[in-house]
């Protein structure tokens, strides 16, 4: 039997915005040095299932299949800075708007992936999902927070129209997470 990994279902930003993304957080990463990596080892995405384990993910995979068949795209974008604080955490993101056609389909996709035995679920796999792009979390404090986030604001803040067309099985080994598979969504496409 293999053994068991770890992964989690995301939409992966196109370009321009994933250069964005990368040149922002090298930009960071430069001045402050929060995680001492050249280069993120996630790439730049927004999580719609968050981090589950399984030995495999042959269900899930056919789960996606069939709903990316059937789910037309949906348009969404990207625009400007927000953060999360909690008593334990500093996250920095890009904020992501969604249009309720994208937030029907992140529901949908949460109800497909239901029944499937086994599958995890965290706190924030629900249809009130704060969507974002997380730019900054490892070694962000309540001491460099301010300096940071106000760097942050001083850049040139991102304005993409996306279109939600994909869904991406991450596959996540330790602080690297790579692709596993990717599914276009073309229910509706002729």
């Amino acid at each position: 039997m293999e053994a068991s990994s770890e992964y989690a279902i995301v939409y992966l930003l196109p370009e321009p915005a994933w250069s964005y993304y990368l040149d922002l957080w090298a930009k960071l990463e430069r001045e402050f040095r929060l995680t001492g990596d050249s280069r993120p080892n996630i790439p730049p995405h927004i999580t719609l299932k968050y981090i589950f384990s399984a030995d495999t993910v042959d269900e899930v995979e056919q789960a996606l299949a069939v709903f990316s068949r059937e789910t037309a795209p949906a348009p969404w974008s990207i625009r400007g800075f927000n953060h999360f604080i909690t008593p334990d955490s500093y996250v920095i993101f890009l904020e992501v708007i969604a249009t309720t056609a994208a937030r029907a389909i992140h529901s949908a996709l949460l109800a497909c992936m239901r029944p499937i035995q086994g599958l995890q679920w965290d706190v924030y796999d629900n249809a009130d999902l704060h969507f974002h792009a997380t730019l900054a979390h490892r070694a962000l404090t309540r001491a460099n927070f301010n300096e940071v986030w106000s760097f942050v604001n001083a850049q040139e803040p991102p304005a993409f129209d996306l279109s939600l067309d994909t869904l991406t099985l991450l596959k996540i080994d330790g602080p690297v997470h790579t692709v596993h598979k990717t599914f276009r969504l073309v229910g509706g496409v002729d």
